[in-house]
């Protein structure tokens, strides 16, 4: 719906699946969004996923939503 609102959906991709293990990338992307279960540590098994399976490009953005308590990995 964020991308229907904001015109956008011609330029989005949406896949519903285990982020952990995701199929091959077609392209990489410049911009990867990740909503996991709170409380749950995946956002750097999903990243390192991502990296390996051609998801992510050099430059590219990957943006979590955590709670505030939530420690960062860098």
């Amino acid at each position: 719906q964020n991308a229907q609102h904001c015109k956008v959906e011609s330029q989005c991709q949406f896949f519903q699946a285990d982020a952990a293990k995701p199929p091959m990338a077609l392209q990489p992307v410049a911009l990867a969004f990740m909503d996991a279960p709170y409380a749950k540590p995946l956002t750097e098994p999903v990243y390192a996923s991502l990296r390996q399976l051609g998801w992510l490009r050099a430059g590219s953005l990957f943006v979590v939503e955590q709670p505030k308590t939530a420690p960062v990995p860098m």
